[in-house]
């Protein structure tokens, strides 16, 4: 992944697999058993992340997630650090503007990262594709070039074990 070596580039990361069992329709953010959690799976699948990305000497800056659970859970475990941040919350969260969600985004999306780094975001499915119109499975990644409407490169959940230069 060379192409990341350099930084300039924003990630944005659905978060790893979670629970199927569980459910999150009316979520307390201050209570994670109210949410749907990261599986077991899920967990190991954000440590490979976080174990591809210091392999391939990928410079992280920032990293921000939503205030869920599960996003904050997928970015400690990959990057061993998290801002949270509420212009990534689940658009279904209660309360949520879609439209004010999707401008946010699309805004962190074209904002270059700190020289020589790459800035992670760490969020959900439906935010991803109201800003972009991109669908996702948990755990992949989707790499922008600041200024640019399409990705540059995707990574699903299961390359990262796979990736070279």
């Amino acid at each position: 992944m060379r192409l990341l070596r350099g930084g300039g580039h924003v990630l944005y990361l659905r978060h790893t697999a979670t629970e199927s069992t569980q459910d999150d329709p009316a979520p307390d953010l201050a209570d994670p058993a109210t949410q749907r959690q990261l599986s077991a799976g899920g967990r190991e699948q954000a440590r490979e992340i976080g174990r591809a990305v210091r392999r391939l000497e990928i410079p992280i800056g920032q990293v921000l997630a939503s205030p869920y659970r599960r996003t904050r859970e997928t970015a400690e475990l990959a990057f061993g650090r998290v801002r949270e941040t509420r212009e990534l919350i689940n658009e279904i969260y209660p309360g949520a503007d879609d439209e004010e969600l999707a401008r946010a985004l699309r805004g962190l999306l074209r904002r270059p990262p700190d020289p020589g780094t790459n800035t992670v975001l760490v969020s959900h499915g439906f935010n991803l594709n109201r800003a972009t119109g991109l669908t996702s499975a948990e755990g992949d990644m989707f790499v922008f070039s600041p200024g640019r409407g399409e990705p540059v490169a995707t990574i699903g959940v299961d390359d990262w074990r796979s990736l070279k230069e």
